[in-house]
């Protein structure tokens, strides 16, 4: 499926944040698509292998304390880049890939591949059911980004963790 995402709920609530340079505290998030079909509303942002999905069975990232975590946690860093929340020193950042290989691919990296196009505002798609379940999520930049057909609108919603796991994404 594809689908067309507000982006901005995520992003409105850590630009606040990022506007002010006096903030000590950083609030994680976790997400949920909405308006999507009765497979994807409710679903949770997840990350794997580099990409952002919908519904994938396990994320298989490396979770403190060996939880096994199976959506996404992020952050809006200093910086103003959506961040994957993440220990150490090599952060996970969010991008888009709009290049033509890329094709507007909602991805993220470890940080050093510093070529990012941060998504501010942003409307998401999410591509075609894969097998196993799943669905990628791409900038909404035409009816068939990276070849997916039979495309749908969604929006994603940021929620406050009040508990959130740090994990390492695979890549």
């Amino acid at each position: 499926m594809h689908f067309s995402t507000v982006f901005s709920a995520i992003l409105a609530a850590g630009i606040a944040s990022a506007a002010s340079e006096k903030i000590v505290e950083v609030t994680e998030y976790n997400a949920v698509a909405l308006h999507g079909n009765k497979e994807t509303n409710n679903a949770a942002l997840q990350a794997s292998n580099g990409r952002f999905a919908l519904k994938l069975r396990n994320q298989h990232a490396s979770c403190d304390r060996g939880l096994i975590e199976n959506e996404v946690k992020f952050n809006i860093n200093k910086d103003g880049e959506l961040s994957l929340y993440t220990w150490g020193r090599n952060p996970q950042v969010a991008y888009i890939d709009r290049s033509g290989m890329g094709q507007g691919i909602f991805a993220y990296a470890t940080y050093g591949d510093k070529d990012f196009n941060t998504p501010r505002t942003l409307r998401q798609r999410a591509g075609n059911k894969k097998a196993g379940g799943s669905y990628t999520l791409w900038a909404d930049c035409g009816k068939n980004p990276g070849g997916n057909k039979n495309c749908q609108a969604i929006t994603i919603r940021a929620i406050k963790d009040k508990k959130p796991v740090a994990c390492v994404y695979s890549v």
